[in-house]
């Protein structure tokens, strides 16, 4: 009678990175205004920094996550002021950046399409 091998399990890892989501998650839960998806200020990146023990790494990928999120984008477009992670208006939302939202917003809607009819040619 054989018998089969079977391969120790893998150890437990300590110390995993927390996912972009679950940071932001956390982020949200401190600074409410940006789970509202509200214009965020210029330069929110550095008050961000100043205030977190994240890393620059972490912290940048998971504001980066929600800076590109439709919710985000789709206030970005609406225009109106901009806040800080006070909730305090501190600026407004050029029309140039409204445009640009827009155009990243109609850019996802078109690239689905584009890719079912390149697979159906």
């Amino acid at each position: 009678m054989s018998t089969i091998d079977t391969p120790a399990a893998a150890p437990a890892k300590t110390g995993k990175p927390e996912t972009k989501r679950a940071v932001l998650n956390k982020l949200m839960q401190d600074y409410p205004v940006l789970a509202q998806h509200l214009p965020l200020k210029i330069g929110i990146t550095q008050e961000l920094l100043a205030r977190s023990t994240l890393s620059s790494g972490v912290l940048k990928r998971s504001l980066r996550y929600h800076l590109r999120s439709k919710p985000y984008l789709l206030a970005l477009s609406r225009g109106g002021l901009r806040y800080n992670l006070d909730g305090h208006p501190v600026g407004e939302v050029t029309r140039e950046e409204q445009q640009q939202a827009r155009e990243i917003l109609e850019q996802r809607k078109t690239a689905p399409q584009e890719r079912k009819m390149v697979r159906q040619s």
